[in-house]
């Protein structure tokens, strides 16, 4: 019986995702208005520029290091930024699965994951995962997530490691 409402919800969740791409694509963020210098600062670092001392960038390292290796591997393209974007939505909902296991019992972490999808990938014009300003705050929270993932997992006598690794 378990299964057989896990396999309904995950169902759910897979026709929900598949109708919000369709309902919602094109409709993410301007690509240069919101994109301009997401895709700018990464370009001149796939060419071999480095941050910070080639590029002026106000943020951390990550996320244009992350987009400059789509762009070397992928060319610079806008359907590169939306993969590296849409790669990075992955990942912050895998990290947030993951943490959320930790914290509570099945199927709660998958049904948690699946309502954050409409806001990480799919939110119209509000500068979210796959294209636009918010990649980030959206790489910093996956980040975040995992920390929480280690600092609360493991077995007792361990948490000075854990806390050093997270």
């Amino acid at each position: 019986e378990a299964y057989r409402v896990a396999d309904q919800g995950a169902a759910t969740a897979a026709a929900a995702t598949l109708l919000l791409w369709n309902v919602s694509k094109g409709k993410w963020s301007d690509p240069l208005i919101d994109s301009g210098r997401e895709w700018i600062v990464p370009d001149a670092l796939a060419r071999g520029a480095l941050l910070y001392r080639d590029v002026v960038y106000w943020f951390g390292p990550v996320t244009p290091y992350w987009h400059a290796a789509f762009f070397s591997l992928f060319g610079s393209s806008f359907a590169t930024l939306a993969l590296a974007g849409v790669v990075g939505s992955v990942a912050v909902c895998f990290a947030l699965y993951v943490a959320l296991r930790r914290v509570s019992d099945p199927p709660l972490p998958a049904l948690w994951t699946a309502l954050a999808v409409p806001a990480l990938f799919f939110m119209p014009n509000a500068g979210g995962a796959i294209l636009g300003m918010g990649y980030r705050m959206w790489h910093a929270a996956a980040f975040a997530l995992g920390a929480l993932t280690v600092a609360s997992g493991g077995e007792a006598g361990t948490s000075r490691r854990r806390f050093f690794i997270a």
